[in-house]
């Protein structure tokens, strides 16, 4: 049976970790803050020679509603051979970051892909907290959260703008859904 393993393995800091869990649960995610390099080893062992394998650098959202899956950037191994790894690298994007609400949450994860293998993926955080953003706390975020109150504020033609650059290709969402 064909295995495909992904790792993380560093970043800026890579000692950077979210809070330990509590028993039984699972460890929690690397996190990394935008502009950071995330560096891992992709490890695979194939039945059968493939064309490729992809590394490739993702978020999607999970929760009520319709899916949406971003492939943000990919490494592309050519003709690999039936067994190997190799190690990649990506500069995160500045946006956007991790969040968790009632209805939805945005998840960035490492997934790597080839047909006729079962897909593996690594899931982390992308935030300049260290955590995902909580959409579910209350209370007011800290003044440093938004930088200057100009800084928090929206001009409508950006967000629109930005809904527009969030659109999904629908050929990158179905390669990158679980």
């Amino acid at each position: 049976m064909s295995e495909l393993w992904v790792e993380i393995v560093g970043g800026a800091d890579p000692g950077r970790h979210l809070p330990a869990p509590h028993a039984g649960e699972a460890a929690p995610p690397v996190a990394f803050v935008p502009g950071d390099t995330l560096r891992g080893i992709a490890r695979w062992s194939l039945d059968d020679a493939l064309p490729s394998l992809e590394v490739r650098l993702i978020w999607f959202t999970k929760g009520k509603g319709t899916q949406d899956v971003k492939v943000v950037d990919r490494v592309t191994l050519d003709a690999p051979p039936r067994a190997g790894q190799r190690d990649f690298s990506f500069v995160l994007p500045d946006a956007p970051y991790s969040f968790s609400g009632k209805l939805i949450s945005l998840i960035w994860a490492i997934e790597f892909v080839g047909k006729k293998a079962p897909a593996a993926r690594q899931e982390f955080v992308l935030s300049p907290y260290g955590a995902e953003v909580d959409l579910t706390a209350t209370g007011a975020p800290p003044a440093s959260a938004f930088g200057s109150p100009a800084d928090a504020a929206v001009d409508p033609a950006d967000a629109s703008a930005d809904r527009a650059d969030a659109a999904v290709d629908p050929a990158d969402a179905a390669e990158a859904r679980p």
